[in-house]
């Protein structure tokens, strides 16, 4: 838990949390999304997500700090998140965010996450030095 709490910070604090969608209006689907994130109520979420087909994709969806979903639920160290996020919303492991930060690999790897890790590989998450 200490590893997840620093490593938040170590990059989420100089950056002044800021980022909100690359500079652009978030839409009002985003912006309904953003309040289940908030909440960190992955049943929630992932229920409007399926009601939201077509409109979110998980892929270019945007934390308030440049990461995806993804990270989140890797920095979590939430499993069960980022399978589903894998499996059935296909959210791409190899995305990063802001400036390179927030690659779900990477981060895994930093928190000693080893089942993290294998399922991240597992659906072709790479290292920047493959």
């Amino acid at each position: 838990m200490k590893k997840s709490i620093l490593l938040v910070a170590l990059l989420v604090v100089p950056m002044g949390i800021a980022i909100a969608q690359q500079g652009k209006e978030r839409s009002a689907s985003y912006k309904m999304m953003d309040v289940l994130v908030d909440k960190n109520d992955w049943p929630a979420l992932f229920e409007f997500l399926d009601r939201m087909q077509g409109v979110i994709d998980v892929n270019e969806y945007r934390l308030g700090y440049g990461g995806t979903l993804l990270a989140k639920a890797v920095l979590e160290r939430n499993f069960l998140a980022a399978k589903t996020l894998l499996e059935k919303y296909k959210a791409n492991p190899n995305l990063v965010g802001w400036k390179g930060l927030f690659n779900p690999i990477v981060n895994a790897t930093l928190l000693g996450d080893d089942a993290m890790v294998a399922l991240l590989r597992q659906y072709g998450a790479k290292m920047p030095s493959d």
